[in-house]
């Protein structure tokens, strides 16, 4: 088996980041990366091309920190009240708090653009009462707010 060197132009989780120099099956690289323009093969004519790429990244994840840092300032301190009908007979809640909805609120209430994979919720929210949420906004920032679940 042959195997080559290429220069990735993009993170691919089970290879690496964004201008990682990694050695692939040469078949895997020529049939799958090359072609959807993932990688390039890595040789001394592509140097040039390798700082390039590495000053796009890190330009790229700085304004990406900055920007989290802002959502954070943003929603720091916030509280989320959300309302859910409520069986007469007993205490039980029709419906539930998931995170597409509350990616909803915070995108109407602050106009600011989230992604729902960032908020970590292990379950849909099926309780009456206070629940905190931790929001992934960056690799090194996540915040927490707080949920507010009435009866109507």
């Amino acid at each position: 088996m042959s195997y080559i060197k290429i220069l990735l132009k993009k993170k691919i989780e089970s290879l690496g980041n964004e201008g990682s120099i990694v050695k692939v099956k040469s078949g895997y690289a020529r049939n799958y990366l090359l072609p959807n323009k993932f990688a390039i093969i890595f040789n001394k004519y592509n140097e040039k091309l390798v700082n390039h790429l590495l000053k796009q990244k890190e330009t790229r994840e700085n304004k990406e920190l900055q920007d989290a840092e802002l959502i954070a300032n943003q929603l720091k301190e916030v509280t989320l009240e959300f309302f859910l009908k409520k069986q007469e007979s007993n205490s039980k809640l029709f419906g539930s708090i998931t995170s597409l909805i509350i990616k909803n609120e915070i995108n109407n209430k602050f106009n600011i653009n989230i992604i729902k994979e960032k908020i970590k919720l292990e379950h849909p929210i099926k309780d009456l009462g206070e629940h905190k949420i931790n929001i992934k906004l960056h690799e090194k920032i996540t915040i927490t707010i707080n949920i507010v679940i009435l009866a109507k």
